[in-house]
């Protein structure tokens, strides 16, 4: 519930910024993987990409009502809504919240999003591709565009198997 409150105000944030004709301010949020095949993370893509293309009386409401399942959404909701996820080479070491647990049940990807247009957004990219090729092995983070290339990346299975593995 509490990333779902997070989308909405995101999404807030972005409307009333472009309704008051300012900047959109980037976010980057570390969340498990397995969002960004969660319907509240699409849903919230769906009404980001409605803002960046004009729209800009697109409310969570409008697009919760419009985006029932997954099956209605777009393959290509990342580039319509000017997000990116950007994946660490290695599986993230968190401090466990459980004791019996050695590592983290997921694996962390930083989701990114917010820009105010393609140009800004392609100018982090390159930015983050720029330092990722001078990292040493193990350190680097790679750039990746949708969700299908997250899954085909092994990052994004479902949340049971992740937990389970």
């Amino acid at each position: 519930e509490h990333k779902a409150k997070l989308f909405a105000w995101l999404l807030e944030q972005h409307r009333a910024a472009l309704k008051a004709g300012g900047d959109c301010r980037p976010f980057m949020l570390l969340l498990p993987a397995w969002t960004a095949k969660w319907l509240p993370w699409r849903t919230f893509l769906w009404a980001m990409a409605r803002l960046r293309s004009g729209k800009l009386d697109t409310t969570i409401e409008d697009a919760m009502e419009k985006a029932k399942k997954l099956s209605n959404l777009s393959d290509q909701l990342e580039v319509n809504a000017g997000v990116f996820y950007l994946a660490p080479e290695t599986k993230y070491e968190y401090e466990a919240a459980v004791a019996a647990r050695e590592e983290a049940p997921f694996f962390g990807v930083w989701f990114c999003g917010g820009f105010p247009d393609n140009a800004t957004r392609e100018a982090a990219v390159a930015a983050i591709e720029k330092r990722a090729s001078k990292e040493e092995k193990g350190t680097t983070a790679c750039v990746i565009p949708t969700l299908r290339a997250l899954v085909e990346a092994g990052h994004a299975v479902g949340v049971e198997q992740e937990r389970f593995e």
